[in-house]
């Protein structure tokens, strides 16, 4: 997967979410809910935009892994969506792109949004920044 969220301060809180055993992840990928309960899938435009945490090891498909270990914390460098970030701004997975993040829009403060938040832009970032550090913080 492009956009690989890259481990920049160790996190302290880790959890484990349920995978698809045909799926083929790469570590470092943005985990969000899925239909299942606990199941999680790689974060992709227009699906479920409830994080879980970022992939901390590869996952190769039919490999019998169900379970697999994401971190929920730590700071990262990742790859801001086409809209850009303001630097201090409460930011959620990307609703137009994949394994990337955004700044949540002032219209967006409700709590179909507030649920999906995942932590703070460390630094302003222009549209498609790669590079751009966040501090996770996912319950």
């Amino acid at each position: 997967m492009a956009n690989e969220w890259i481990c920049k301060v160790e996190p302290t809180k880790k959890g484990s979410v349920t995978v698809a055993d045909a799926n083929a992840l790469t570590k470092g990928t943005l985990m969000c809910l899925s239909a299942d309960p606990n199941t999680c899938i790689a974060h992709a435009a227009g699906v479920n935009l409830i994080p879980r945490g970022i992939l901390l090891e590869d996952k190769v498909a039919n490999d019998g892994k169900t379970s697999m270990a994401v971190a929920k914390d730590g700071e990262w460098e990742a790859t801001a969506d086409a809209t850009g970030v303001t630097l201090g701004y409460p930011i959620i997975a990307s609703i137009a792109g994949s394994n990337t993040f955004q700044s949540v829009p002032d219209t967006y403060i409700s709590a179909q949004y507030l649920r999906c938040v995942m932590g703070t832009c460390l630094e302003t970032a222009s549209g498609n920044e790669t590079g751009v550090r966040v501090s996770l913080n996912i319950m």
